[in-house]
């Protein structure tokens, strides 16, 4: 528990510290070359959560291969690295930057379809074998669970029809801290007060109350964040002194501004659920497989594949909930 808690921090801490420096250079960049537009929607963060999924991509084929399936593996790690970045790339005009909404969803797409055909085309090469669908179905699941799934993060901190391309970072950070104290408050208090078993063949550790307890945090989180950015803002800060901690301060809470109460409330609840049951997914295909762990990079906490799991699931829906169906950013 005590290796969990300091790695925990220390990951918290560097998550933090990429944010702010990717906020950072999209905030110096003011030239309007290509290099410019590119760090205006990212530097550090589509660079970093690309090599973390990709590292999370090592990881499930060896869980695949354990299971006794044969994925195509480098195929996978090319695939997933193309959906990762494509977001990054369309943004910065790199793979084309014309009105087209919801345009890097659209690079998304056509990317999944060029990487599930290749797929094809490669267990094709390989020939016939008794477990060919179960290998490609697996070769598969990579780039969607670990390539389309986590490229909404990338997606999220640089949409294209953001306002200010720097709240893409912040607002990103927002949802990465629920699905972390979905994460802590479900273990805690499923440890102090866990009696009803929430999925004990996929899961024995996990109960119903931590499960509630999970969102409980969540929601309290949202909502705290909604009332900072209600609270805090340069015009209510005049003092030299401390007007340019307000105005970081305002700029890291403007995507959450336009949230009501009711829907940070509801946005606590979605992205906690989503983020367990994308928990209990992993654990799922760890049980199917019949190993504990996705690695043993992490003391105490396992793999990357064993941090991010829940990232998996509540990035896409933070991204449909903020930018498609609420409009908030």
């Amino acid at each position: 528990m005590l290796n969990r808690l300091a790695y925990g921090a220390v990951a918290i801490l560097a998550l933090v510290t990429v944010v702010a420096a990717d906020a950072f250079l999209a905030d110096e960049a003011s030239d309007r070359s290509v290099l410019g537009d590119l760090l205006r929607h990212g530097s550090l963060i589509p660079i970093l959560f690309t090599l973390v999924v990709l590292r999370g991509v090592m990881e499930f084929v060896t869980i695949l291969r354990a299971a006794g399936h044969k994925p195509c593996g480098g195929w996978a790690m090319l695939s997933c690295a193309v959906l990762m970045l494509s977001p990054w790339l369309c943004a910065g005009g790199i793979l084309g930057h014309n009105p087209v909404d919801v345009e890097g969803l659209h690079w998304q797409v056509i990317w999944l379809g060029a990487a599930v055909l290749g797929a094809a085309l490669i267990h094709v090469a390989r020939g016939v074998s008794p477990n060919v669908i179960a290998d490609l179905a697996s070769t598969m699941l990579i780039i969607l669970y670990l390539g389309f799934l986590p490229s909404f993060a990338i997606q999220l901190r640089a949409d294209v029809d953001l306002s200010d391309p720097i709240a893409g970072a912040w607002t990103l950070l927002f949802v990465l801290a629920i699905v972390f104290v979905s994460d802590i408050a479900a273990l805690y208090s499923g440890v102090a007060l866990g009696r009803h078993r929430l999925a004990p063949s996929i899961s024995p550790g996990k109960s119903i109350e931590g499960f509630v307890g999970g969102i409980i945090g969540s929601v309290l989180l949202a909502v705290a964040f909604w009332r900072l950015a209600r609270i805090i803002g340069p015009e209510e800060q005049p003092a030299d002194t401390v007007e340019w901690l307000s105005a970081l301060a305002d700029q890291m809470t403007a995507g959450i501004k336009r949230l009501t109460l009711s829907q940070s409330v509801l946005f606590g609840v979605a992205i906690s659920v989503a983020s367990q049951i994308g928990d209990l997914f992993e654990s799922l295909l760890k049980r199917g497989a019949q190993v504990k762990d996705s690695s043993r990079l992490i003391p105490g906490m396992g793999g990357v594949l064993d941090v991010v799991d829940g990232t998996l699931f509540a990035v896409p829906l933070a991204w449909f909930l903020l930018t498609r169906f609420w409009h908030v950013v």
